[in-house]
């Protein structure tokens, strides 16, 4: 029977403990871990399982006050508020993406083209046009907050309701950032796209690559590149800076860039890669 353990989220508090969801499958199965690394950089770091679950963990947000949201497969919503840990079913079907803008606004979705909203202690949900599964969700603020998905699925959230974006491309995405209101990119299958002035596309794409994750670190724009690992953009050239582990997912805060790929959870400090592999 084929057993494997994979990292599906990761991220990197400002004071540098790593978490990461580790999933393991049997065969039949899921279980799922959120270990924490008290000090990846020193010998001195101590590996904790904080939250396990009989289920697959897929997504992760952590807000600046270190309060941990996840999602899973079964539609539920696992948080850690005030050190306390509970879960609240959201919907009957996949949850694959979570992010949040503060505390009180965290979005979720998944398998059905349903974005959820959780706002304070309300949900609200919103159908998209068509039933597509939503990859990603990024932005600034409630009024530039966008998601991806299947089929080139991009769509825009302006306060109130979520409206389709015009593609060039009907590849599935799995990546959005959004730096500003102005600039916008998308990752995909062997797509890398940048939005101008809200009007037109660059294709930065590499005709062998599939993108995943981007994120923004110390000012840098850093593209997943899942085997072959992590890219930077460079002006208008993506360079490869890393490729000695896989790069799915990401995430960054002003200290940090957290990278996970395979069964590898990996954080960077601007200078210095430091791994932990879970076996």
């Amino acid at each position: 029977m084929h057993e494997s353990k994979t990292v599906s989220a990761v991220s990197c508090t400002n004071d540098g403990r790593l978490i990461s969801i580790v999933v393991f499958y049997n065969g039949e199965d899921f279980y799922s871990f959120v270990m924490e690394e008290s000090n990846i950089f020193d010998t001195s770091n101590i590996s904790t399982t904080i939250y396990e679950h009989p289920s697959h963990l897929t997504s992760m947000w952590i807000s600046k006050a270190g309060n941990i949201f996840i999602c899973d497969t079964d539609g539920f919503l696992h948080s850690r508020v005030r050190n306390e840990w509970k879960q609240e079913s959201i919907c009957d079907h996949s949850l694959f993406e979570i992010y949040g803008l503060d505390d009180d606004n965290i979005f979720c979705a998944g398998a059905e083209g349903i974005i959820y909203h959780k706002h304070k202690d309300k949900y609200l949900s919103s159908k998209l046009e068509h039933k597509l599964a939503v990859h990603c969700i990024q932005g600034t603020s409630l009024n530039n907050l966008f998601a991806c998905g299947d089929s080139g699925l991009l769509v825009k959230f302006n306060g109130t309701q979520w409206n389709s974006i015009p593609m060039p491309t009907n590849k599935n995405l799995t990546g959005v950032l959004a730096v500003s209101e102005m600039e916008v990119y998308v990752a995909g299958d062997k797509t890398l796209l940048q939005m101008s002035n809200n009007t037109s596309w660059v294709d930065l794409s590499k005709s062998d690559i599939n993108f995943y994750k981007i994120t923004q670190f110390q000012d840098r724009l850093y593209i997943m590149g899942g085997s072959a690992g992590v890219f930077r953009l460079d002006g208008d050239q993506i360079v490869n800076v890393k490729n000695t582990f896989s790069a799915y997912e990401s995430s960054s805060n002003s200290n940090y860039l957290a990278v996970a790929g395979m069964n590898t959870s990996v954080c960077f400090d601007g200078s210095l890669w430091y791994k932990a592999s879970y076996d």
